[in-house]
């Protein structure tokens, strides 16, 4: 797994390198564009992080805020990448990486930000990284093994992104509160539901694998 983990880190670095390379040249510019809206929602989540930290340490409201403004840009990002990526036909192994990592670290450090303010965002963290275990598992165990996101999977971003903004209004009275405990509930149901998809997807994958394999041998 160790293996596997620091070819994925090695991959990320070199697709990062070379898309501000051709980001910052203009025969090439349009390429990457889908992925520097993604990188932009990579970025957004240590923003968010920084500012509602500070809001705390320096008791100035107005940051957590910013946090929240932060939070709804990077979610939209997300809307955004995949518009680029088919205006420009630019999809690429690299921009599959990119947003694969950008959508985990982003909804688990906001969860866990969240968490700081309303401890019930912690079972967001778990659920995503639950979904993380297990693909980095299949990646590792079987290397010839494609996982793509099932549809249940892109369907979970939307109950987990109004779970995220609404836990920066939570703060405001109990309603608010109460609506953004809800969705959080009813976003790790969905997260459950993703992670078992994954399981039986992967699984019936490894056994056409394995079956091609022995007719191979026969």
């Amino acid at each position: 797994m160790t293996h596997e983990i620091k070819k994925y880190l090695k991959e990320f670095n070199d697709g990062t390198k070379k898309m501000f390379k051709e980001f910052f040249h203009k025969k090439t510019n349009k390429k990457q564009r889908a992925n520097m809206w993604t990188f932009s929602r990579l970025i957004s989540s240590f923003l968010t992080v920084i500012c509602s930290i500070l809001s705390i340490i320096l008791s100035i409201p107005g940051l957590f805020i910013l946090s929240g403004v932060i939070t709804a840009f990077g979610a939209i990002t997300d809307f955004f990448d995949g518009r680029s990526a088919r205006k420009y036909n630019s999809s690429s192994d690299y921009g599959k990486l990119l947003d694969q990592v950008t959508d985990k670290v982003f909804s688990i450090m906001i969860s866990i930000n969240l968490a700081l303010f309303n401890p019930l965002y912690l079972i967001i963290f778990i659920g995503e990284g639950v979904i993380s275990i297990i693909n980095i598992y299949y990646k590792s165990k079987y290397t010839d093994l494609k996982i793509n996101s099932t549809k249940i999977g892109k369907i979970k971003q939307f109950p987990l992104f109004i779970s995220l903004a609404l836990g920066f209004l939570s703060p405001i009275n109990n309603i608010y509160k109460c609506i953004a405990n809800i969705s959080v509930i009813i976003t790790f149901i969905v997260q459950i539901v993703v992670a078992l998809s994954y399981i039986i997807e992967n699984n019936k994958l490894i056994k056409k694998l394995n079956k091609t394999a022995l007719i191979e041998t026969t």
